[in-house]
């Protein structure tokens, strides 16, 4: 399913000025064939705080643990309305890795995938 605007589909809703009014937090994430989990985590949060206008120490970012990237994550986003953007998922792998860092807790908060690969679009979140 390669190069059917699917990644401009999506691109073209997420930077509508209404989703930016809605969304507490909205981040685009390239994900790719190949990618580290914990560097994906650390690019999510760099983009919230970017949103907070907040500074984050880029040596603590860099420092952080699995666990410690998941836990300040779901810090961020339990009581937020956010809009994850997940570009270029190839496997459903990343699913797995990445979803307990997303909180659902039922304000609105959206997970979307652009993938190429049907196993990948046919995914259930369960959200």
């Amino acid at each position: 399913m390669g190069d059917l605007g699917k990644t401009t589909l999506v691109a073209n809703t997420f930077n509508k000025q209404i989703v930016k009014q809605y969304f507490d937090y909205y981040v685009w994430i390239i994900v790719s064939q190949q990618y580290a989990i914990n560097e994906l985590f650390r690019s999510m949060i760099r983009e919230i705080y970017k949103k907070k206008n907040e500074e984050i120490n880029p040596m603590n970012l860099n420092t952080m643990s699995y666990r410690e990237l998941v836990e300040t994550l779901v810090e961020n986003l339990q009581s937020r309305r956010y809009l994850i953007v997940l570009d270029d998922v190839w496997s459903i792998k990343l699913w797995k890795e990445i979803n307990s860092a997303l909180p659902n807790s039922g304000n609105g908060s959206w997970v979307l995938l652009t993938t190429r690969v049907d196993e990948v679009a046919f995914l259930n979140l369960g959200l």
